[in-house]
């Protein structure tokens, strides 16, 4: 006869064969992994300046060469630049319409896009992890969810 759970709780393997008793489904940890992190970067662009201001170097190195590729240039050819080509793709509609409302918009709007793109992160991390059990899964997310700077960057 099969003991009954409770239906908020459920058995979940670690990974090692050993079953744990967890309270909450992983999709609900990882959502709520993602909305903390969603919180805590917005916040932090929040604060006076971080928006439209001048606060790291990264973000505007990442949206000048979108800029560059917009108007033209072919990266690592006409620019030296040392980033990976990811970057300059994911802000080159961003930078297409800097064209419009300005590079100082564009640079909000792209600060904005790399919160979402950070967020997207920590989702997919913790997705890549599932398979792997619990102790695998909450370790790399929750840091990833936490980690100060993320939204400049």
């Amino acid at each position: 006869m099969r003991t009954p759970t409770v239906a908020s709780h459920r058995n979940v393997a670690d990974g090692h064969g050993v079953t744990v008793r967890w309270p909450l489904r992983p999709g609900v940890v990882i959502a709520s992994a993602a909305a903390l992190a969603l919180a805590l970067r917005l916040f932090q662009l929040s604060r006076p300046g971080y928006l439209s201001g001048f606060t790291q170097y990264d973000d505007g190195v990442y949206f000048g060469n979108a800029l560059r590729l917009v108007h033209g240039a072919i990266a690592y050819r006409d620019s030296a630049m040392v980033q990976p080509p990811g970057s300059m793709l994911l802000m080159a509609p961003v930078a297409a319409a800097a064209k419009i409302v300005g590079t100082a918009r564009g640079l909000a709007a792209a600060r904005l896009l790399t919160v979402v793109a950070d967020t997207a992160s920590v989702v997919l991390i913790a997705e890549r992890v599932r398979p792997h059990g619990l102790r695998v899964r909450t370790g790399p997310v929750h840091p990833r969810a936490v980690r100060p700077g993320a939204a400049a960057r």
